[in-house]
């Protein structure tokens, strides 16, 4: 899955579950001062991401990430290495 195609599936995962509007771009956006996300909505956020592309984040992520950006970057590697792991297997 490409980078795009994350950055795709995240921000409709932020329109359908959270209230933000749909504008041009999202993908530099600051989860807490650009899109209004609280502590709460960042997990929540995680959650549905990690259900969604079936990865997982280690504990305490969610004080990591603070823009999209690093959200789709986190996701991309975490397919890359699963996708790794499946080769080998």
């Amino acid at each position: 899955m490409s980078v795009s195609e994350i950055y795709n599936k995240v921000k409709w995962l932020l329109l359908v579950n959270f209230n933000v509007k749909d504008i041009v771009n999202y993908y530099n956006a600051d989860l807490k001062k650009d899109l209004g996300m609280d502590s709460w909505d960042v997990n929540m956020l995680l959650y549905l991401v990690e259900s969604n592309f079936n990865v997982r984040f280690s504990s305490g992520t969610e004080k990591d990430i603070a823009r999209l950006d690093q959200l789709v970057s986190l996701v991309y590697e975490a397919s890359k290495a699963s996708q790794r792991l499946k080769q080998i297997a």
